[in-house]
């Protein structure tokens, strides 16, 4: 995915939408296994169409799981136990255990070996308010289903506990927030409000997204009106409770105690030119800034990762004529940077691309498409791993191959 207009972090926070998932397969040598179909309660379900060669064809509601699964080769030990998902599919990384979620639903985030899919109402399914529905991947029974007020959706998963924001449209262009939320998957308890819900938003370009610390501990709520950010409430995961807010600022990635944010170019270039800034969540105060002043417009964000005890950049990077796309690890306290990759953008193939949901501390998963769906759909979608200690690659190290394309 090239970037055309603006950086990542403007685009990232421009609009707000379900966020959507990606597939598990077996390894290249081995065959798609069977499958069990499930009704969206988690229930046997039936068909009235008759089975294809490769498998069953579930009914249109139907959750449908791999019934053998096996090991994932070429899969490194801390990738092991890490999620993908597609619009439709989700699975484990290190195993070919996955499951496809019903029809009207898309996947939202994956973890634990937990997926929650939204559901719009059947009363309005182009705009109506969503249902969170979460369910355990290795035999699609639901674990609970949550009604909203949302038309848009973010969500993060820690443990069995889920937080989750949003945008309510309004009736002409305009729209309002919809707070943050969180609720215990174990209990039927109703939902709390950490950040209340109904800010008017001026345009419908709005709302709010969700970046989680590398422990898990500490959110950001970030409210994007139209194309900036309004204000950051920084949550505490622990408490449930929020523990601050920033006006004014964004973020594209954090740690516990600080938030690493897109800055405005100070040249008139469609993109080059938007440096990053680190600052203190409790003060707001400048940590670091990346690059250097002089550098900057030779540098555009693609996007940020905390993972571990680093951030992990991608930056497309100019000199002269020639760009490069290049992969580098910061010191959160420093601001140092070590790169790890570099690749020409445009090359002969696709510069590889951070896939953070099946990334972890220590090993980058690297695709040559942003888009796990699409490389899915044509295929097998090959994954590439880069250790972040090293910056040792090793290319197509595994595939993933969607089991219910």
């Amino acid at each position: 995915m090239r970037a055309v207009a603006r950086p990542i972090a403007i685009t990232r926070l421009a609009v707000v939408l379900v966020l959507v998932a990606g597939c598990v397969a077996p390894s290249p040598s081995a065959s798609p296994s069977p499958s069990g179909v499930l009704d969206a309660t988690g229930s046997p379900a039936t068909s009235s169409n008759p089975s294809p060669p490769g498998g069953p064809t579930p009914a249109a509601n139907a959750v449908e799981v791999s019934s053998t699964v096996t090991e994932r080769s070429g899969v490194v030990a801390d990738l092991h136990d890490r999620f993908w998902w597609t619009d439709a599919e989700v699975g484990q990384v290190g195993t070919t255990a996955e499951m496809r979620v019903p029809t009207d639903e898309r996947v939202v985030v994956a973890g634990n070996g937990i997926a929650i899919s939204a559901r719009r109402s059947a009363d309005d399914p182009f705009h109506g308010p969503l249902d969170l529905v979460a369910r355990e991947i290795g035999t699609g029974t639901m674990l609970r289903e949550i009604s909203t007020s949302l038309t848009d959706v973010d969500a993060v998963l820690v443990g069995r506990q889920l937080f989750w924001t949003g945008l309510i449209l309004g009736s002409q262009d305009d729209g309002q927030d919809g707070g943050v939320w969180t609720a215990d998957l174990d209990s039927e308890e109703t939902p709390k409000a950490i950040v209340n819900a109904g800010a008017q938003l001026s345009t419908q370009l709005s709302g709010r997204h969700l970046e989680i610390s590398a422990t898990r501990q500490t959110i950001a709520a970030v409210l994007v009106d139209g194309f900036g950010p309004r204000q950051t409430d920084v949550i505490d995961v622990g408490s449930l409770a929020p523990r601050s807010r920033l006006e004014g600022l964004g973020a594209v990635a954090i740690t516990d105690d600080l938030f690493l944010a897109s800055d405005e170019g100070p040249t008139d270039a469609p993109y080059w030119g938007y440096g990053i800034t680190a600052r203190s969540f409790s003060s707001g105060a400048v940590r670091w800034r990346y690059p250097a002043a002089d550098k900057v417009d030779r540098f555009v964000l693609r996007d940020a990762y905390a993972l571990g005890s680093t951030i992990v950049i991608q930056y497309e990077w100019k000199t002269g004529d020639a760009v490069e796309r290049i992969t580098a690890r910061l010191d959160p306290k420093t601001g140092k940077a070590t790169i790890l990759l570099r690749e020409d953008d445009p090359g002969s193939v696709e510069p590889l691309t951070v896939q953070a949901s099946m990334s972890s501390g220590q090993h980058l998963a690297l695709t040559r498409d942003y888009d796990l769906g699409e490389m899915l759909a044509a295929g097998p979608a090959v994954v590439s791993t880069l250790e972040l200690a090293s910056g040792r690659l090793t290319e197509s190290a595994f595939e993933i191959q969607a089991l219910f394309q």
